[in-house]
């Protein structure tokens, strides 16, 4: 409410005086490390095993909540090219971004809606966060492609990202083991060294993520799919 969108419209001027300009790079960086810290608690918490048999459902539940607006999105994002794509953007990238935004979920506020009531270590807390992160990370990777496929130009290049990322992914898989037994030897010396290892773990995975040219947030999602932090 004190951003552009709502202050900055109705009074410019006091927008600007509260949150002026310079600002900004420090309120994004902050709000960056709040939104890594929120996700990667979460994904602590998230026991996939308890899911059992129902993770068919939860394929099932996820890719049905993702095609259905994507296809939407595709053809509204197909309408809208001729009148609001910008200069040089060409109408792939453009479509797949409308495409993408109109079918990802808000993986944070639904997780937090359970945190408040209680509900996020229940089975149908941990199915609904379940289902929720399968349909963020499958949006998060077509998200990754349109960018860089509207960066770059050109469909080796996106899929030079999107090798990168699985790439990054792949690795925290196999260093998992090495990771637990770091925070394990870590643990037995001080609580605070396994805070600031995680910490650590969590800023360097957001800033590689951000330096392929995915979102930094995306990091987070790659700690909770394939699980740095979660139980075991």
């Amino acid at each position: 409410m004190l951003g552009p969108s709502l202050l900055g419209w109705l009074a410019p001027g006091v927008q600007h005086h509260i949150l002026p300009p310079s600002a900004l790079p420090i309120t994004s960086a902050l709000g960056n490390l709040g939104l890594l810290a929120f996700l990667f608690l979460i994904g602590l918490e998230l026991d996939l095993r308890s899911l059992g048999s129902t993770r068919g459902a939860v394929a099932a539940i996820s890719l049905s909540g993702v095609l259905l607006p994507m296809a939407l999105g595709a053809a509204l994002g197909s309408a809208l090219y001729p009148h609001f794509a910008p200069d040089g953007v060409g109408r792939l990238p453009f479509t797949m971004f409308v495409a993408v935004a109109l079918s990802i979920t808000a993986f944070p506020v639904l997780a937090r809606i359970l945190a408040d009531h209680g509900l996020e270590n229940t089975p149908l807390g941990t199915f609904a966060l379940a289902c929720a992160a399968a349909d963020d990370a499958l949006a998060w990777c077509l998200l990754t492609a349109a960018v860089a496929l509207s960066t770059s130009g050109t469909a080796l290049s996106a899929l030079a990202t999107l090798a990168m990322t699985a790439a990054f992914a792949v690795g925290l898989i196999f260093l998992r083991p090495l990771l637990r037994a770091l925070l394990k030897r870590a643990g037995r010396t001080s609580d605070d060294l396994v805070l600031v290892l995680l910490l650590a773990g969590l800023c360097l995975s957001g800033y590689t993520t951000d330096q392929v040219g995915v979102h930094p947030a995306f990091g987070a999602f790659l700690l909770l799919t394939f699980p740095f932090g979660c139980r075991g």
